[in-house]
């Protein structure tokens, strides 16, 4: 795992110039603000945290036991940038779905969980 977005976002705290979420690479920006939920306590984890799928598409639960908070720094970020409009369940599990298939049936998109996703926005 490389530990460069560290360095950076050490370097755009200590600078004079102002950075805004649009100008952060995204993946620095969702570890940095998911460690920072983690950390600060405002969101709790939902109880079947543990043993639940990002989808259903999904034969196992998320590896990284913070799964939670990345997936609601992800849904904060997506929010900041869509604004007021675009901003439902449905939308995100449209926009964090992805493609899948069994075996030999042709791929198509599939949608991501919406209960984690209505619990991170709630």
């Amino acid at each position: 795992f490389n530990f460069d977005f560290l360095h950076r976002i050490e370097i755009m705290v200590y600078s004079k110039k102002q950075y805004t979420v649009k100008d952060v690479d995204p993946q620095v920006f969702v570890v940095a603000f998911a460690k920072f939920l983690k950390r600060s306590g405002q969101i709790r984890q939902p109880k079947y945290v543990d043993y639940a799928k990002t989808g259903h598409y999904k034969e196992m639960p998320p590896m990284n036991p913070d799964w939670f908070y990345v997936r609601c720094a992800a849904l904060a970020r997506r929010v900041f940038m869509e604004g007021v409009n675009n901003t439902g369940v449905h939308y995100f599990a449209r926009a964090m779905g992805t493609c899948a298939s069994k075996k030999r049936t042709p791929r198509r998109h599939v949608d991501a969980a919406t209960g984690n996703i209505r619990h991170a926005l709630q």
